[in-house]
């Protein structure tokens, strides 16, 4: 685990200021680190435990999440027949993790608002992959949350279907940690000039470690997700900062603010579970929602390299 004092003197290793390194290592969040951990059987793992991959543990009034068909099939399909099929039909999401709240609660702090019971179910496509960055693309990933006692869940066997993909069960350690504001954030560009900016990206390229994690500042990769997630939420594609008058109405930068990150799942070579070019998966929910609990209305975004 990084102290404030570990990051702070990377930070002035690199030649940022004092005052800089300071203000940067002091935006520092704590969250916890779900270490995977391969087992032989998944009946090794507790029935509603965290886990990645494998099968959900849900209570059976709760069905298998299915998405739409995307309505914007046809563009998603334009070099692949096989995508264009099956982004004409509705289709059964592939199962990525669940997250018991106690234990992420128990092993240390994260978000205040975040629930300290319960479980968290992610589920994406997997043959398509949406990154996230257009409204349609929220048909592709499906946030559960559920209080059901253990005794009312059961292991449930994912559908027969083509798109889906099942990934090896792991079972999950959970442990405290403190991460770091990524210089890709939007808080981060207040404080950077650009030489300092491509010395810290490097930095936090070779150390930041992709790992599974619950809270605090998620690795960011490429742009600013809370403002993507603004956008998105108002119907408009990442590429909208283009056009001046589609944004005209929107307070991008008061309504970033409300937005909240959660967790992220990050690629693993070794247990065949790969984002796109070796990226990783970013649930992030308003605060208004998470809050209310409505965790049906959280927004996965997908970054690689």
């Amino acid at each position: 685990m990084h102290t404030i004092a570990d990051i702070e003197a990377k930070l002035l290793d690199m030649g940022l200021s004092e005052e800089t390194a300071r203000k940067i290592a002091g935006l520092s969040k704590p969250s916890v680190v779900l270490e995977s951990i391969p087992v032989a059987d998944e009946g090794d793992i507790r029935l509603g435990a965290t886990k990645i991959g494998g099968r959900p543990d849900l209570p059976a009034p709760i069905p298998w999440p299915w998405r739409e068909p995307y309505s914007d099939a046809e563009e998603r399909g334009e070099y692949d027949e096989e995508i264009r099929r099956a982004a004409t039909r509705p289709c059964p999401l592939s199962f990525v993790a669940q997250i018991d709240l106690a234990e992420v609660a128990a092993a240390g702090p994260t978000d205040p608002d975040l629930p300290k019971e319960g479980r968290l179910f992610l589920f994406y496509d997997v043959f398509d992959m949406p990154w996230g960055l257009q409204p349609a693309a929220l048909n592709g990933s499906r946030l559960i949350y559920d209080t059901s006692p253990v005794s009312d869940l059961i292991r449930v066997q994912a559908p027969d279907d083509s798109v889906l993909t099942q990934f090896e069960a792991l079972a999950v350690r959970c442990e405290p940690s403190l991460s770091s504001l990524s210089p890709q954030s939007g808080e981060a560009l207040e404080f950077i000039d650009e030489d300092a900016f491509s010395e810290w990206s490097q930095w936090h390229e070779d150390n930041d470690e992709k790992v599974h994690h619950v809270g605090g500042h998620p690795s960011q990769i490429q742009g600013d997700m809370a403002a993507q997630c603004v956008l998105v939420s108002h119907g408009l594609t990442s590429d909208a900062w283009v056009d001046e008058e589609a944004i005209a109405h929107i307070n991008v930068e008061a309504e970033r603010e409300e937005w909240v990150f959660l967790f992220q799942i990050a690629s693993d070579e070794e247990h065949d579970m790969v984002w796109d070019d070796l990226g990783l998966l970013y649930v992030w929910i308003k605060r208004s929602d998470l809050k209310a609990r409505r965790f049906d209305k959280a927004h996965l975004i997908l970054q690689c390299h």
